[in-house]
């Protein structure tokens, strides 16, 4: 039986649809006022058919999850393989957010994108133990997971808007000092000496 042809020029044209529908999305999400889209406006807005809105994204669940892994692709920040690369993994990270500030305030304002987001969570959660293993090795599992959860939030979209918002900083002076809290917990932690079970 022949291969069914896979045509580029189509397969470029499905991916500029996928794109399109994304990006008005994040739009209507960006609005004041927008808590709930729904597929049939969304469609219309992205100059699509409800049905090829359907097509890609059959459930809401898709859409959203749709737009946090296409949001995460187009950031482009590398992930950090080791511990001395989270300080410039902020910068990066907290650079994203300045370019993406609709979205960062978006996913606040949807109950449906915080799920999406929470969704992620797990997964996050163990890259980033995967990568601070050799930092908090000396230390036992419970200050282990403090230590690791603190350098997570420091690189954290909340703790970009915190500082934003709540200190009144730049987004460049909110890497700053992200980045100078990850350096200075983890030479703290570096410093720390293994504790010795009492004899």
């Amino acid at each position: 039986m022949p291969r069914a042809y896979q045509s580029p020029l189509r397969a470029g044209q499905v991916e500029q649809t996928r794109e399109r529908i994304l990006e008005t999305f994040l739009e209507m999400l960006g609005e004041p006022g927008t808590h709930d889209v729904t597929m049939p406006e969304l469609a219309r807005r992205a100059g699509v058919s409800v049905r090829t809105a359907f097509r890609h994204f059959p459930t809401r669940e898709d859409l959203y999850d749709g737009l946090n892994e296409w949001w995460k692709q187009a950031s482009s920040t590398p992930l950090p393989r080791a511990p001395e690369d989270l300080p410039q993994y902020a910068r990066a990270l907290f650079a994203t957010f300045a370019a993406n500030e609709h979205l960062v305030r978006a996913t606040r304002q949807s109950k449906a994108l915080q799920e999406a987001r929470a969704r992620r969570k797990q997964q996050q959660r163990r890259y980033m133990a995967g990568v601070l293993a050799p930092l908090v090795r000396h230390l036992d599992d419970r200050d282990a997971r403090k230590a690791i959860a603190v350098l997570h939030m420091l690189v954290g979209s909340d703790m970009w808007l915190t500082l934003r918002e709540t200190w009144d900083l730049t987004s460049e002076e909110a890497a700053d000092a992200s980045a100078w809290a990850v350096d200075t917990l983890m030479n703290q932690l570096r410093a720390k000496k293994p504790m010795r079970p009492a004899r």
